[in-house]
């Protein structure tokens, strides 16, 4: 019975690693050939991608003949990479302010409004409604992180809140490198831990992304943060440290949820591989610890937020049903619709709106037939996984307070160079996950990669099916990262063993 159960969850693990290489196989080409996704010129995007895999492939070979020396002195290396990293975003953060517009705007003068007034309910303007977090409940995770920050720094007199916001963020940010770096090194040795530091710090949108505070970026460390205390936990002996770590890895969840909610991909990741691994009383032990934290968590900030600032009852009427990001997901190529938003919120019965948009979706599915919608998931899947700027420009270039600036000119959407700079920071993220496919294995059912392996197919498949963007990937680019070392690692190790 142990052998047969064995041979099943091996089973279930090609048939996930065959998906994995092909599903991600086949966006990596449509990326680069796809002109009807991305104009990239092919072959300068191809000549770039092998240029950055050389020098990723040099950089190891450097670090790797040095290994001894850059051992003694690994943890100061780390130290001046994430002050050299949070540095730069705190100087290219403050060049690049910009005045928010649509959901920035209402979450960060929300938290502002929040701190003033006592509630973060009310603020109008041209572009945010007054009723913003009774139509997106979701944003209301982001509008209490935000202030809690913002009302540190106001006990302290400080009043700059867009400068706090990217302090803050720019943290997070450099809190990233810290833990992918603490993980790798765990899971692929010294090697790995400062080959993720070179990949982190090879990905240029991570040097501008302090400016941008909203929930992509500000969820980005807390999944990495859960993993780190989840792999602690597994190895852990002693019970009572085995149940904190797990505490601590659910709380970072919460945390993160309550930001963005895709981070819960990274529980159900963790359940699949503890179950896949048969570690039954490892799955029983962080199951009841996360459905606990995370469930009664969410209760506790839900009930404050309808019982302190928002009306149960109006948000029953105005909140926005899941039916509307899946009818967007469905219409033109899956982004944002405005035509799709205006047709929901111009019914005002709660019912009737769900039943419309429910409608709607079948018609659609019905309209685009088997073939139409193949071909829109699979160009859907490329926009996510084929922009290497994240989309971080969806807020740079909203209203820009120095327009004009040699950043802005590279950085912003209408800038001269800003071609330049969105193929090769797409470059570099092709060539990233290229090897981030060599992370799979056909041989054995691999611990270290199958977590980060299933959160990024499972953010692939929640996008299929949801409004996309390319910036809803970021917060589990650094798993991509991940695999990459993870990648690089199997074929050193396979080098290594044929080496005479």
């Amino acid at each position: 019975m142990k052998d047969f159960s064995k041979g099943i969850c091996r089973r279930l693990y090609l048939i996930f690693a065959g998906l994995f290489l092909f599903s991600f196989s086949l966006i990596l080409l449509n990326v680069i050939f796809n002109k009807a996704i991305y104009s990239y010129n092919t072959f300068c995007l191809i000549l770039l991608v092998l240029l950055f895999l050389v020098l990723i492939t040099s950089s190891l070979i450097f670090l790797r003949k040095r290994i001894d020396i850059l051992e003694k002195h690994y943890y100061k290396i780390v130290f001046l990479s994430c002050s050299f990293l949070f540095l730069v975003q705190l100087i290219f953060g403050f060049k690049l302010q910009f005045n928010p517009t649509w959901d920035l705007e209402s979450i960060y003068k929300g938290a502002i409004k929040w701190v003033e007034t006592g509630t973060f309910t009310g603020y109008t303007s041209a572009t945010s409604r007054q009723d913003y977090f009774y139509i997106f409940p979701n944003n209301l995770g982001s509008v209490a992180f935000l202030a809690l920050f913002f009302k540190l720094a106001n006990l302290f007199g400080v009043t700059a809140y867009f400068s706090v916001g990217c302090i803050v963020n720019a943290c997070l940010i450099t809190l990233s490198l810290a833990f992918l770096q603490a993980i790798c090194k765990r899971l692929f040795g010294v090697l790995g831990g400062l080959l993720s530091l070179v990949l982190f710090l090879l990905s240029l949108p991570f040097y501008f992304m302090a400016a941008v505070f909203y929930t992509d970026a500000l969820s980005l460390m807390f999944p990495l943060a859960a993993f780190y205390g989840f792999l602690k936990a597994y190895s852990c002996q002693k019970k009572s440290s085995k149940l904190l770590l797990y505490v601590f890895s659910s709380c970072m969840c919460l945390v993160g949820a309550l930001i963005k909610t895709t981070v819960l991909i990274f529980v159900i990741a963790a359940f699949i591989c503890l179950a896949l691994r048969r570690k039954w009383r490892e799955l029983l032990i962080f199951a009841t610890t996360a459905i606990a934290v995370i469930g009664i968590g969410f209760t506790l900030f839900y009930s404050f937020m309808y019982s302190s600032h928002l009306s149960r009852e109006k948000a029953a009427q105005m909140n926005m049903p899941a039916h509307y990001w899946i009818d967007l997901a469905v219409h033109g190529d899956g982004r944002y619709n405005d035509k799709i938003y205006h047709m929901a919120r111009n019914e005002e019965d709660p019912i009737t709106r769900k039943e419309l948009l429910s409608q709607d979706i079948k018609e659609r599915i019905k309209e685009l037939g088997a073939g139409g919608i193949y071909d829109l998931f699979e160009n859907k899947s490329a926009r996510a996984f084929g922009d290497g700027t994240y989309a971080l420009s969806d807020f740079l270039d909203d209203r820009p307070i120095k327009e004009g600036s040699f950043l802005s000119r590279f950085l912003l959407y209408d800038g001269e160079y800003y071609y330049v700079y969105s193929t090769i920071a797409t470059a570099i993220f092709l060539a990233i996950q290229i090897l981030m496919l060599l992370s799979v294995s056909f041989r054995q059912l691999d611990f270290k990669t199958l977590i980060p392996q299933l959160c990024i197919f499972g953010i692939m498949l929640f996008l299929i099916f949801w409004e996309i963007n390319s910036r809803y990937i970021t917060t589990f680019v650094p798993f991509i990262l991940l695999c990459a070392v993870s990648g690089v690692s199997r074929v050193i190790e396979k080098f290594d063993k044929n080496r005479p």
